[in-house]
Parts: C-alpha cells; sequence; structure tokens
C-alpha cells in the first residue's frame, strides 16, 4: 500500500506546486492526492482484471519534499490556531499532508558536522483554498491612528511579546526577533536620543525605574493579542498584530517613516 500510495502522490504533485529555498535548505509544497481502499485483492476475473475488496476512494493531500545536505531532517505542522496537524512520512524527507484546510509546516534542518542549522517554513493548503477571514490570513493593517501610539516626535517603533510563547511562533516571525534584517533598518531609520535608535523589544511584563517614560506608556496601551507592534512618527501611527515575516514588518514600518 505504501509504494502504491508514493506512485499516487508523485503523479499529482505537477498539478500545482510552491517552493521554499535557500542554498541550504529547499522545500517543494505540492498539490496531490492519495488513492485508498485498494489494499487488498480479492479476485481476478476471467480477463485478469484485479478485483479489490474495498471501494477505492481518491482525496486531496499536499506533499512535502525537502531537499539539503544536512543530515537530519524534522517538521512541524500546525493549523491557524496552532494545534498540531497530523501528517505522514514517505522517506527520510518526504511527507504528506492530508488533513483538510490551510497549514504552518515548520521545517528544521540539523548537520553539526556540515554546519547547516536552519528552519524554514511553508504554508499548506489541502483541498480547495478556504474562503479568507480575518484570523486566516495575515493581519492587514488598518487606517492609520489619529493618536500616535508612542509620544515624541520622529519615527519611533515598539514591538511587544510575551517570552514564554516564543516558541510558539513561525521561523519566519522568530526571524524578526532573532535576525539582524528588521534591527539594522529600526537603528538606521528610527530617530535618534541620547546616541540611541528610538526602537524597543520589549516583552509584555518588562519594568521601567522611570514611570513616565513613553515606553511605559506605550507599553501600557491596549492590545488584543501577541506579538503586537506600534509604530509612531509623531503625527500619525499604527499599532496591530506583527505581521508574519521580516521583510513585511519593514514594509509596514515604512508606510510611516516620512
Amino acid at each position: 500500500m505504501k509504494r502504491l500510495l508514493l506512485v499516487v502522490l508523485l503523479i499529482g504533485s505537477a498539478t500545482a506546486a510552491a517552493q521554499v529555498a535557500d542554498e541550504r535548505l529547499t522545500i517543494l509544497v505540492a498539490a496531490s492526492n492519495t488513492l485508498t481502499g485498494v489494499e487488498k485483492v480479492k479476485s481476478y476475473d476471467e480477463a485478469g482484471v484485479i478485483i479489490f475488496s474495498g471501494t477505492p476512494k481518491i482525496a486531496a493531500c499536499v506533499v512535502i519534499k525537502v531537499t539539503t545536505e544536512a543530515a537530519n531532517v524534522s517538521i512541524e505542522v500546525s493549523d491557524k490556531d496552532r494545534n498540531p496537524t497530523p501528517y505522514k512520512q514517505l522517506d527520510a524527507n518526504t511527507f504528506y499532508i492530508d488533513e483538510p484546510g490551510k497549514h504552518w509546516v515548520d521545517v528544521t534542518a540539523i548537520d553539526f558536522a556540515k554546519n547547516i542549522y536552519v528552519r524554514k517554513t511553508a504554508i499548506a493548503v489541502v483541498g480547495p483554498r478556504p474562503p479568507p477571514t480575518p484570523d486566516d490570513d495575515d493581519p492587514k493593517p488598518p487606517a492609520p491612528d489619529q493618536e500616535p501610539p508612542i509620544d515624541g516626535d520622529g519615527l519611533r517603533v515598539l514591538i511587544v511579546y510575551e517570552s514564554s510563547e516564543l516558541n510558539q511562533l513561525t521561523a519566519d516571525q522568530r526571524d524578526i526577533f532573532y535576525g539582524q534584517t528588521v534591527r539594522k533598518y529600526l537603528t538606521e531609520n528610527c530617530v535618534q536620543q541620547d546616541r540611541y535608535s528610538e526602537w524597543r523589544i520589549l516583552d509584555q511584563d518588562t519594568s521601567f525605574v522611570d514611570a513616565g517614560s513613553r515606553w511605559v506608556k506605550a507599553l501600557a496601551r491596549p492590545r488584543t493579542s501577541l506579538p503586537w507592534i506600534l509604530i509612531s512618527n509623531g503625527k500619525t501611527g499604527y499599532e496591530g498584530p506583527l505581521p508574519a515575516t521580516a521583510s513585511e514588518t519593514i514594509e509596514l514600518i515604512k508606510r510611516y517613516k516620512d
């Protein structure tokens, strides 16, 4: 059955595919189908045609094919609410998901001998793409706030998070916190005060000696989720859910830079 299923998956994989790649890790996500109900041969008729004991059934699935030189590959699959999604493994670097809906696939490749440690996230949709909902797609920024969420003139940015929940974020969102892309952009573009760029990445429970600090006031503003971002240019601004990637975060900040 496993061999038959693999053949069906590979035949269907050319129908629709997306790829997440860098030089150390490539993730191919391909729409396909599974074939079940033909596990046992019941008999052959006079012409040699196989008669199966079950009823063949074709169902949609998505194949995840990982290409890397790393010796160890692992994946985590979850839905929009971070609930684990079951998946099946065909070989060391090939997996498939047959649970209908939209799924986030975090792939980790590790090989210390080759100095490889990389983590990437891909999106897999099984079956017809569900209609977008406010909770499903990446958050879209609303109209600018009438009141800047952070006191003071010039570009200022605050990202609020809960430290105990960082490991629940996607790999792309964790790159906002741990990578250099967003930090470098903020340092180069935010207003300077006392030789420091005016941006902060703070746990929601951070305490301050100066109770009148602009960051205390900004941190106290209401939020509906975490992680959360506040952007202010002294005239207008934005506050809402943190975007899904570093590039999307920078593009959002750029809207309020001038």
